[in-house]
């Protein structure tokens, strides 16, 4: 796992979602389609559910205006191209993509509920997310 926190944006995989992103010719689309891809999984492995977190953390950030803590200036300017989009339709997805990830049918889940020491930071940062997209 190349995680350096328990925060969506404190991992690897998160920054190559980004980077997906980043050069993606239909972003909405491919959100979208990362919120599906582990709504509809029996289990949800690392990466989907990694690139789920980043997508509802982005749709909730963008609903609420609130600024996006990315540790890098690099998606400075994707940050500011997803203010575009009205996110409002696929909130209840985020939601719903959210509850997946942090269920037992989850790689994530699984791999941060063995850190004793981060796991409830871990845990309740995505329900704050989703609470905040309620």
């Amino acid at each position: 796992m190349g995680s350096w926190g328990y925060k969506v944006f404190e991992d690897d995989t998160a920054y190559d979602a980004l980077h997906k992103l980043k050069y993606s010719q239909s972003i909405f689309a491919d959100i979208e389609n990362y919120l599906d891809d582990v709504i509809s999984a029996e289990y949800v492995w690392y990466n989907e559910g990694s690139y789920a977190l980043v997508s509802a953390a982005i749709v909730e950030n963008v609903i609420n205006n609130a600024p996006i803590s990315w540790a890098s200036d690099e998606y400075l300017e994707l940050a500011e191209s997803l203010k575009q989009f009205d996110f409002s339709s696929i909130k209840q997805k985020a939601i719903q993509a959210i509850d997946v990830v942090i269920s037992t049918h989850s790689e994530l889940n699984e791999g941060w509920i063995n850190n004793r020491e981060q796991y409830c930071s871990w845990y309740r940062d995505k329900v704050e997310i989703r609470e905040r997209l309620r």
